[in-house]
């Protein structure tokens, strides 16, 4: 083999191996994205399924559940939009002579995907 096939296969060795660290370094990093990506969600809907806990909670607890959800942060149409999530609550209220009934759904979306539901009913006696 004579000086110039040496460093032709050489030349080609070399670009065939940079080439193959390149291809690695990509699938390395699209694989540490989509794990950060994996782990921000993760902890998103942890963080929901908290404040989660923490509305019905406190729902249960109130005598005014209307002024208890406002100062959980929910809006006239019980919805609570933070940076990481949403929280919404679907259903409705049924009166009779005992009290109020309220029969729904607290909807956790994060990113504009429904993560969860959690059922919620809350009873009201009537007062005297």
């Amino acid at each position: 083999m004579n000086k110039i096939d040496r460093t032709r296969s050489l030349m080609m060795e070399t670009v065939f191996s940079a080439l193959f660290f390149l291809v690695c370094a990509a699938l390395l990093f699209r694989l540490l994205g989509a794990a950060y990506e994996k782990s921000v969600l993760t902890g998103a809907k942890s963080e929901a399924l908290d404040a989660c806990r923490t509305a019905i909670d406190t729902l249960f607890a109130a005598d005014d559940k209307a002024a208890a959800a406002a100062e959980l942060g929910f809006d006239a149409n019980g919805v609570l939009t933070t940076e990481r999530y949403t929280l919404s609550f679907e259903g409705g209220s049924k009166d009779n002579a005992g009290g109020g009934l309220y029969e729904g759904s607290l909807i956790c979306t994060v990113k504009g995907a429904e993560c969860f539901r959690l059922p919620v009913t809350l009873f009201e006696e009537a007062r005297p």
